[in-house]
């Protein structure tokens, strides 16, 4: 137990210690730019929808084939 206390103490000043190490660099193109995130983020959203799509053609599809025990 002690040692999961120790663990979540630490990892607070990490974090902290590696954000302003990043803040500290003074390379500007260092990280991804906004365009490039931008770019990423409407690319992953178009596959998502292609996902979606297909998923909703094929349960759309397969469900017209269920048919009634009962007639």
């Amino acid at each position: 137990m002690l040692s999961l206390w120790t663990i979540l103490q630490t990892v607070p000043d990490r974090v902290r210690a590696r954000i302003a190490r990043r803040l500290a660099e003074e390379d500007p193109e260092a990280g991804v730019s906004s365009v490039e995130a931008v770019v990423w983020t409407v690319g992953l959203l178009i596959l998502a929808g292609i996902v979606i799509a297909a998923i909703t053609t094929f349960t759309t599809t397969e469900v017209g084939k269920i048919t009634s025990p009962n007639g």
